[in-house]
């Protein structure tokens, strides 16, 4: 009995495995072209999400971060400005300009994307998922792996 567990469940870790992999190539096959410089010098994730709302983290390079929620019943959202009042900085986003980065951040359906200044996108799939890596101007590490043209995976 304890073999069959053993066994099954070593099948299912297999599987969860094998189909985040589909999932990554899928997103890259059809991103693979994908303009994204609309998220230059820009990281937006999602902190958590239940039924009822998702928190997203949105920041811009060397920026305090907005920390958004978003009702998922009616869309509506909050915006804590905390971080940036406490470091005394003033608003680099307006309520206008992060709804419009939720919304095209919302059309990849990933957990988290930066983009930095040589245009180097970094994503996360899933939560807690591998590193995917598209290369525009950067000398990729040792620790990727090539999986299409400039896209790579962390290992």
């Amino acid at each position: 009995m304890k073999i069959t567990l053993f066994i099954l469940t070593l099948f299912l870790l297999f599987s969860c495995n094998k189909q985040e992999n589909n999932t990554i190539q899928d997103f890259v096959e059809k991103y693979k072209n994908e303009d994204f410089s609309k998220f230059d010098n820009l990281y937006i994730g999602i902190r958590q999400s239940n039924t009822f709302e998702t928190i997203y983290i949105i920041s811009k390079s060397n920026f305090p971060p907005y920390f958004i929620t978003q009702n998922n019943v009616n869309n509506k959202i909050s915006i804590n400005r905390n971080l940036l009042t406490k470091l005394n900085k003033k608003d680099y986003l307006n309520e206008s300009q992060i709804q419009h980065y939720l919304d095209l951040f919302k059309k990849y359906n990933i957990s988290s994307i930066s983009v930095d200044e040589n245009h180097n996108v970094y994503i996360n799939i899933k939560e807690n998922s591998v590193t995917l890596l598209r290369v525009n101007n950067i000398n990729v590490e040792k620790n990727y792996k090539k999986i299409d043209e400039k896209w790579y995976i962390k290992k």
